[in-house]
């Protein structure tokens, strides 16, 4: 009997380190995106200057739509996730 509640104790906190492990990946995941939507604009908008021999107008545009696209993402993300906590 005492060897029962030592397993349930040990699944219990590896259910536990799971969920911390899943919700680290989730979160963890949103910087990345976040950063790779802007650099992705900026680059977008700097070869669009380079090829158009414009000012820096389409790398600014770039940074800034990169940045809007990213936090919509973010938003979206955690929306989504507080609304798969809420159903559990």
């Amino acid at each position: 009997m005492g060897n029962a509640k030592i397993q349930d104790k040990t699944e219990c906190k590896i259910s536990e380190y799971n969920v911390i492990i899943k919700t680290l990946q989730r979160y963890g995941s949103l910087g990345i995106e976040l950063f790779s939507n802007v650099f992705a604009g900026s680059f977008l908008g700097y070869w669009l200057d380079f090829f158009l021999g414009s000012t820096p107008a389409f790398i600014i545009g770039g940074i800034i739509l990169g940045a809007i696209s990213g936090f919509l993402n973010l938003f979206r993300t955690i929306k989504n996730a507080e609304k798969i906590k809420d159903e559990k």
